[in-house]
């Protein structure tokens, strides 16, 4: 994967973005002269909005980069810009503060367009704010993490393997009364063992890159059996890591197809892949990641969706330098442009089902000539890997499709449609 470049630029500015608008707008009712003032140096040069295309990846640190949307984020802007040069002008002609209240919504609407691409996902991200979907201080939010002292339990490694990875996953099979004490372990959990994914707290980074993906897991992952849940994050007492509980599962789907691929119902779990992902979708977040290794097979038999460090509301743009930005090699759409000059880009669920498309082939190659209905499968994934996002199918029409004709979605939403892996497989991997 490939990991953009966040908070730099002008990201100092997001926070506090309102604040700075608000002042904007008293200081430009009180003076109308200076509207006028800023109508001239807007005109001669206008807003920089555009950032170096050479720096977008230069900090790398896994496989990870950033999508795109060709064209229309540039038209979107352009008409903001026009709206705004007409908001200025009319202020500038006005007389008294009727003039100088124009000139602020104009002075306004430019800032929330340079901070955000628009005031309107300026609104949304203030939304998600709101909602608790995203916290206001990265800083504050890994302060309120309950503590854990890591060297009083025998579970934990006096010392992780060394990884250039800013993670490190840990498989308990076996978890001590103490330590599941501590967690309030149900015993169901208990019986299979938990996860234990460490984040390295660097310093000299953002806490929103070692948090991302644990804030993504307790407030945009939807409650759904086809939905990897999240036991609990601790900040560790040594000050080195946060740690993210989750419970132990069986494998990820690669593995799985490999062990069990005759014993495995392939139809049942293609189609709880797409459930899965459609649960995501309307609760109103994309994941950015999707790929088989992100998909896992849990101890009941049954496919969940995991991994949410690029979970991020659907409507929303994100700014290549500013903003946490993830995606695969191989499952990135073509419609996202990676050497493309203009600095907001979107994931959509049809990105989403662009690489799902690819997780789907890949399970054609694995399973080969035993595949069910393979000629089927062959037409739905051409028709989830279009080029053109508008002739791409949506995940609804992924349901409809003739390949999954015989599945119950209704049923399978309660898990009555079956076990698309049954038996008692389990990786044996400890670090992974």
């Amino acid at each position: 994967m490939w990991l953009g470049r966040r908070q730099t630029g002008a990201s100092g500015l997001r926070q506090p973005a309102f604040v700075g608008c608000l002042f904007i707008c008293s200081f430009l009712w009180l003076t109308p002269a200076a509207a006028a003032n800023i109508v001239e140096l807007e005109n001669d040069a206008g807003p920089s909005t555009t950032t170096s295309a050479g720096e977008v990846n230069t900090v790398v640190m896994e496989s990870h980069g950033a999508p795109h949307s060709v064209g229309g984020r540039n038209l979107v802007r352009q008409g903001l810009e026009s709206r705004r040069l007409t908001l200025f002008s009319a202020g500038d002609k006005a007389i008294g503060a009727g003039g100088g209240l124009l000139a602020a919504l104009g002075a306004v609407g430019s800032l929330l367009t340079f901070l955000y691409g628009s005031p309107k996902q300026a609104l949304k991200r203030l939304r998600l704010r709101v909602k608790k979907h995203v916290p206001w201080s990265w800083r504050r939010f890994m302060a309120k993490l309950p503590e854990i002292d890591e060297e009083s339990f025998s579970d934990f490694p006096e010392v992780w393997p060394r990884s250039r990875r800013r993670f490190m996953v840990m498989l308990l099979p076996r978890v001590s009364a103490k330590l599941a004490a501590f967690l309030k372990l149900k015993p169901s959990v208990r019986k299979h063992g938990i996860a234990i994914k460490a984040f390295k707290i660097d310093p000299n980074r953002n806490p929103s890159s070692i948090l991302n993906e644990v804030n993504a897991h307790m407030n945009m992952a939807p409650k759904s059996p086809f939905i990897l849940p999240v036991l609990g994050a601790y900040r560790g007492k040594s000050g080195k890591a946060v740690y993210m509980i989750m419970p132990r599962l069986r494998a990820d789907m690669h593995k799985a197809l490999k062990v069990a691929k005759r014993s495995a119902n392939i139809k049942l779990a293609l189609a709880e892949m797409v459930y899965a992902l459609k649960r995501m979708h309307d609760f109103g977040f994309v994941h950015r990641d999707i790929k088989l290794l992100n998909y896992f097979v849990n101890f009941q038999g049954h496919v969940v969706l995991a991994d949410f460090e690029g979970a991020w509301d659907k409507t929303l743009w994100l700014h290549l330098d500013d903003d946490y930005v993830i995606y695969t090699e191989g499952f990135l759409a073509p419609e996202i442009d990676l050497g493309q000059k203009n600095d907001w880009v979107k994931f959509s669920e049809k990105t989403d089902l662009y690489a799902l498309g690819i997780c789907f082939k890949h399970v054609l190659a694995a399973v080969g000539s035993e595949t069910p209905d393979a000629d089927k499968l062959r037409v739905l994934v051409n028709m989830m890997t279009k080029r053109n996002p508008e002739d791409r199918y949506t995940v609804q029409q992924v349901m409809k499709s003739p390949y999954f004709k015989e599945i119950n979605f209704a049923l399978l939403e309660e898990q009555k449609q079956g076990v698309p892996f049954p038996g008692d497989f389990e990786s044996s991997t400890k670090f992974a």
